[in-house]
């Protein structure tokens, strides 16, 4: 992605463009602006930017390499290079201006970093030469990179972008950077060129070349060859994002979808590539079954409701009735209960599912009696004085009822005002 470039004095610090593959280099400190801030003649270490992270890595004094600093984070201030350091503050004491140190790339992680970057510039160019969309942004990192297109991209111009992409990785394209002056850009250069010249407001740009295929405004690091980077296999697309990951990583995850594809097909006696349509089918299917299944619950409801209100459970001057009806939505539950007789808990399982409770009862409110659940369980809920509820498991429906139901008669048999604590009607409803 288009990075600037501050000055020369940036450019004649900055080893990672001369050389993205020196992972070990010497140099002298320039700067102390902090105690653990340091400025380096020259450094090696990445500052970050155009989406890809900084280097990481630990930097030694030449003189006694037993003292040594992490280098947890770099970046551009103005014109220079900052490199944050984390070690003893003992060993921080050793650091003053002139002296020499050794610097040391994490190599791992700047590799794999420099081949995600440059497998974005190719998976970019790609979506641009076949769909003509431009990329807006990327998040890189060691294993995952996230492209963020101006427009989206549809199923099958993705399928082609990604198989054409890794027929040009494997291929062995060369990749190359090249400094220009922005009025004196190669005719062949120009006329591809990604990346906004006007936002630069320096005379000089960085070019990233891939053969064949791309020219980009860049200030990251990148491989040599493609074959550097293997190959790119997605592993989620949405919209305008499309995330991948690349290298051996990408061929693990390839074969486990290859296996896992055939194991699925083999279920549903499909081929591999029929799996999309026999499972929209089997979608479809599920679909209408869950609506008769819908329809069957409403006309049982219409039939269950009044025989609860028949078999009540009651307390003194207090009744409760107890349902579950977790196929149907609450909304349609309360409308065939209808308004509830004076001093009446109601306890339901609705769809969600949920526990709902409601109450007329003038001292017991809903939300009161529903918060003595939510204590013993840690599930969160809430409401008003007439009606709360929880969202609970889908394992745990049956449980959940008889648990409410357990600690709404405690609170009903011990309440003053019943005449008969303990003896619930013979007629109690089964949950």
């Amino acid at each position: 992605m288009p990075e600037t470039l501050r000055s020369s004095t940036t450019r004649r610090q900055a080893l990672f463009w001369l050389d993205p593959y020196l992972f070990e280099f010497r140099t002298r400190i320039k700067a102390l602006p902090a105690k653990n801030e340091v400025l380096l003649e020259q450094t090696a270490f990445y500052p970050g930017g155009g989406g890809q992270p900084a280097d990481s890595g630990v930097l030694l004094l030449q003189s006694n390499p037993r003292v040594s600093f992490r280098v947890v984070a770099v970046e551009k201030k103005g014109d220079e290079i900052s490199h944050t350091l984390k070690g003893k503050a003992s060993s921080l004491q050793h650091l003053s201006v002139g002296i020499e140190v050794i610097g040391r790339i994490d190599k791992k992680r700047r590799l794999n970093l420099m081949a995600a970057h440059t497998s974005q510039h190719i998976l970019s160019a790609m979506i641009k030469k076949i769909a003509g969309i431009e990329t807006e942004k990327v998040h890189i990192d060691e294993s995952i990179v996230t492209v963020f297109l101006q427009e989206s991209l549809p199923k099958e111009v993705l399928r082609k972008a990604v198989t054409e992409t890794n027929a040009f990785l494997l291929s062995g394209k060369k990749v190359q950077t090249h400094f220009y002056s922005k009025n004196a850009l190669p005719k062949t250069v120009a006329q591809s060129l990604r990346g906004n010249l006007t936002k630069i407001p320096q005379q000089t740009v960085r070019v990233v070349l891939v053969e064949g295929l791309d020219a980009s405004l860049c200030a990251g690091t990148h491989v040599k060859n493609t074959k550097e980077i293997g190959i790119l296999v997605l592993t989620d697309f949405h919209g305008k994002i499309i995330h991948y990951t690349f290298g051996t990583q990408a061929l693990s995850l390839l074969a486990t979808l290859n296996v896992d594809t055939i194991s699925i097909a083999k279920r549903l006696a499909a081929k591999p590539e029929e799996n999309e349509k026999r499972i929209a089918a089997i979608l479809e299917e599920y679909q209408l079954l869950k609506q008769l299944n819908t329809t069957l619950a409403k006309q049982l409801a219409k039939y269950q409701i009044p025989e609860l209100k028949k078999k009540p459970f009651v307390i003194g001057p207090f009744t409760l009735l107890v349902g579950n009806f977790e196929h149907l939505e609450r909304k349609f539950v309360l409308q065939q209960l209808g308004p509830l007789e004076k001093n009446t808990i109601v306890l339901l399982i609705v769809k969600g599912p949920l526990l709902v409770l409601l109450s007329n009862v003038k001292d017991l409110a809903a939300n009161e009696l529903l918060a003595l659940y939510c204590k013993q369980t840690k599930v969160k809920g809430g409401g008003s004085q007439t009606i709360a509820q929880a969202a609970i498991p889908e394992s745990e429906t049956t449980t959940a009822l008889a648990l409410a139901q357990e600690l709404i008669l405690k609170v009903l048999k011990d309440n003053p005002s019943s005449k008969t604590a303990g003896a619930a009607s013979e007629n109690t409803p089964q949950v």
